[in-house]
C-alpha cells in the first residue's frame, strides 16, 4: 500500500461518492472480503460488489489474496493507498506576479517535502496504515525542517510574501 495517491478526474469522481469513501476507509485499515466489508459499511453485498469493481478497475482497490472455500474462491480486497488527493487541488496558481513568485518557491518547498516523504512512501506489511501515515508525515516534518536548504527556501518564501503584503 502506498502512503499517498494523486487522483485524476475520473478517480476523484469515484472517491467523492459517499459509499466509495466508506469502502476505501475500511480497506485502508484492513483487507476484507465482500461479505465482511458489506457488514462493516452496511451496504448490501451486490451493491458493494458493484462499487468494488469500479474502484478495482481504476486501481484504487486491489485484490490481496484469494482463498478457496469449498468450490468457491473468496477474494480479499485492500485500498492501494492510505490517502487520496485530487490532482485538481494542486493546480490553481495566483495571478499577481509577486504571489506567483512566492507560489513557485512554495512549490519548491513542497517538492522537497514530497522527496523526503518518498523515502517512507511504501507502507510496510503488517503496519497500521493510518499510524504509518502519521509517522511518515511527522518524520518528514522533522527531516525537512533540519535541512538548511529547506530553511533557506522558507526564508525566501517569507521575503516574497512580505513584498506582496506591503503593496
Amino acid at each position: 500500500m502506498k502512503l499517498l495517491r494523486m487522483l485524476n478526474g475520473d478517480e476523484t469522481a469515484l472517491v467523492s461518492e459517499v459509499k466509495n469513501q466508506l469502502i476505501l476507509r475500511e480497506l485502508v485499515y484492513s483487507e476484507c472480503s465482500v461479505g465482511e466489508l458489506a457488514r462493516r459499511v452496511r451496504i448490501p453485498e451486490v451493491t458493494l460488489w458493484k462499487h468494488l469493481q469500479k474502484l478495482l478497475a481504476v486501481g484504487l482497490v486491489e485484490v490481496t489474496q484469494v482463498k478457496k472455500v469449498g468450490n468457491l474462491e473468496k477474494k480479499f480486497y485492500r485500498s492501494t493507498a492510505a490517502n487520496f488527493i485530487p490532482a485538481q487541488f494542486m493546480s490553481p496558481k495566483p495571478k499577481d506576479p509577486r504571489l506567483l513568485e512566492a507560489f513557485n518557491v512554495y512549490s519548491q518547498i513542497q517538492q522537497m517535502t514530497m522527496a523526503s516523504q518518498a523515502l517512507n512512501f511504501e507502507i510496510p506489511e503488517g503496519v497500521n496504515p493510518v499510524d504509518y501515515a502519521f509517522y511518515a508525515g511527522l518524520k518528514t516534518f522533522v527531516q525537512v525542517n533540519k535541512d538548511p536548504e529547506f530553511q533557506r527556501k522558507v526564508a525566501e518564501l517569507e521575503g516574497k510574501l512580505s513584498e506582496y503584503g506591503s503593496k
